[in-house]
């Protein structure tokens, strides 16, 4: 009797010891161009209560240009630092430690140098299981031709034009492969900061009609772990030093005909033969 009562008690323990364990939540923000002429995603979770089997580990997309592990510090005060990746099975590899509790990262991807068509892929996955995944995409003001790879995603709009593209999954198994893609055009290369800016100054100079009064702004919180202006304030300054440090350390620059990459004494392109200031 007693044998079978351990037994059942195993059986039934089982299952929670193998597949409770995991994240909770996480989310996955994929925001084009917004401060500047890139990709930037955030990608958040909180683990699951009974905790992780091990180490957290996630792929990242291949056109990364730096990761930064962000850390709440307080309500409105956070900590970002560099943060390591490896390459691994042709794919760009995370290993965030053991997590407790809450955590956030920012990929931000390589720059786009020139006006045109937009292409971005993120393979994703995760090594741990995640109970509540949700995905969202922004799509840019200024996009035209705006395609997505969740074609079922729920879309949401905004009081400026601004569209979410989101996805919620639900027990998405460690190991499990998603590819997100996204395309589009911005033909005068401007991010969605400036687009906005243009459009907000473009309503103030309309005088509103008689007997119309104006509409208080829609406040919205979508980021629910940290505040959307301490985020504004960090893609500043991050994508500032980014640039800044690009700047001073590129070996390379861009043929003005052909925009064929070279390296900075090349005084030929290599491409098209033109000459190189």
């Amino acid at each position: 009797m007693k044998k079978r009562f351990i037994l059942t008690f195993l059986i039934t323990l089982l299952p929670i010891s193998l597949f409770g364990k995991g994240l909770e939540y996480a989310r996955i923000a994929i925001v084009p161009e917004y401060e500047g002429n890139n990709i930037v995603i955030f990608i958040s979770g909180k683990t699951d209560s009974t905790g992780m089997n091990g180490t957290l580990e996630f792929a990242i997309p291949q056109e990364t240009d730096s990761l930064m592990q962000i850390k709440f510090i307080d309500e409105n005060d956070v900590d970002v630092q560099p943060f390591p990746y490896n390459r691994k099975a042709d794919n760009n590899w995370v290993n965030a430690g053991e997590i407790s509790g809450e955590f956030a990262f920012m990929i931000i991807s390589h720059h786009f140098h020139n006006p045109g068509k937009r292409n971005f892929t993120f393979n994703m996955e995760f090594n741990q299981v995640i109970h509540v995944l949700s995905l969202e995409i922004q799509e840019p003001p200024m996009a035209t031709q705006f395609h997505s790879s969740e074609v079922e995603a729920e879309i949401e709009d905004d009081p400026h034009g601004q569209k979410i593209h989101s996805v919620h999954l639900h027990e998405f198994e460690a190991g499990t492969k998603k590819s997100i893609h996204i395309s589009y055009n911005n033909e005068r290369g401007m991010t969605t900061k400036n687009m906005l800016q243009e459009m907000i100054d473009n309503q103030s100079d309309m005088p509103p009609a008689r007997g119309q009064q104006k509409k208080k702004p829609v406040v919205r919180h979508k980021l629910y772990l940290w505040q959307p202006t301490v985020i504004a304030v960090l893609l500043a300054i991050i994508i500032g030093f980014i640039y800044s440090q690009q700047s001073a350390t590129s070996d390379w620059k861009y043929c003005p005909s052909c925009k064929t990459q070279t390296t900075k004494s090349a005084k030929f392109c290599s491409e098209c033969g033109d000459t190189i200031g």
